[in-house]
């Protein structure tokens, strides 16, 4: 078990703002982890290649 401890944060400073950017840069992606760990079988090839395009689009905007 662990503790997690947020600091408060002022999101409308300058300094939250280019946070919360930094943030909204970041995808999250399954095939990201170990090979022991990354999904397996035909659906999961499939969501990959929707992940994928997913971040692209996210990204270009």
């Amino acid at each position: 078990m662990a503790t997690l401890t947020i600091p408060a944060q002022n999101i409308l400073a300058p300094e939250g703002r280019a946070t919360r950017d930094r943030i909204d840069t970041l995808a999250f992606n399954p095939w990201h982890a170990p090979a022991n760990f990354r999904p397996l079988g035909n659906l999961n090839r499939a969501r990959h290649t929707v992940y994928e395009a997913s971040a692209r689009e996210w990204h270009a905007h």
